[in-house]
């Protein structure tokens, strides 16, 4: 069927229309528009230190030398995870670093970090803590390990689907649900003790 360049021209109308609104969501979900201090103190490690307690993603203010300061960058994914991706290279595959990073923020911080990171159990242990997807960040000896995988589907069902396929297809698909049942009741009855105890 023919276009009609009417018909056309309101398709590019839509398209364009997109396109803004992807722009402007992006702009909405950026945490700090402007820096929270004057560019010209940039370097200054107390005026970045400041910010970032405030903000950790403040830390994309700073210059590449704040940037490569392990405690301002401690301090800074203690209260967003994700300020990770403006890290220095060498804080990014810095394993207290991404640990505290990715116990605040989950996956979203794991992505920054160094892809060697992602096979250490401890680390994918915190982020699946947090946010159960961070198993599709994981290698895949640790998407094979039942311990976290378990971890992972216990903070949100839909983690399953980023295990092994051994984990999927396998009798280790009923262990799971048979756990996270039990884990549910136990939740169910200590929050009641819980009520009772205060009641």
């Amino acid at each position: 069927m023919a276009t009609t360049s009417g018909s056309l021209g309101y398709m590019e109308g839509i398209a364009g229309a997109r396109l803004h609104e992807q722009w402007f969501i992006a702009q909405a979900l950026d945490e700090v528009k402007e820096p929270p201090f004057d560019p010209a103190r940039a370097n200054d490690h107390e005026t970045v230190r400041a910010a970032v307690r405030e903000d950790g993603a403040a830390l994309k203010f700073a210059s590449l030398v704040v940037r490569a300061d392990r405690e301002i960058v401690l301090e800074a994914v203690s209260h967003n995870g994700e300020a990770l991706k403006w890290a220095c290279s060498r804080l990014k595959a810095d394993r207290e670093v991404v640990l505290v990073a990715c116990a605040q923020a989950g996956g979203r911080a794991l992505t920054h970090a160094a892809k060697v990171l992602r096979g250490d159990r401890d680390i994918l242990a915190a982020a699946c803590g947090r946010d159960g997807l961070a198993l599709r960040y994981a290698s895949e000896s640790l998407q094979d390990d039942f311990g976290l995988v378990l971890k992972a589907v216990a903070s949100d069902a839909e983690a399953l689907g980023y295990s092994s396929d051994r984990m999927r297809k396998g009798g280790f698909h009923a262990q799971l649900s048979e756990l996270l049942e039990a884990r549910r009741a136990l939740d169910v009855f200590l929050a009641a003790a819980r009520r009772h105890r205060s009641g």
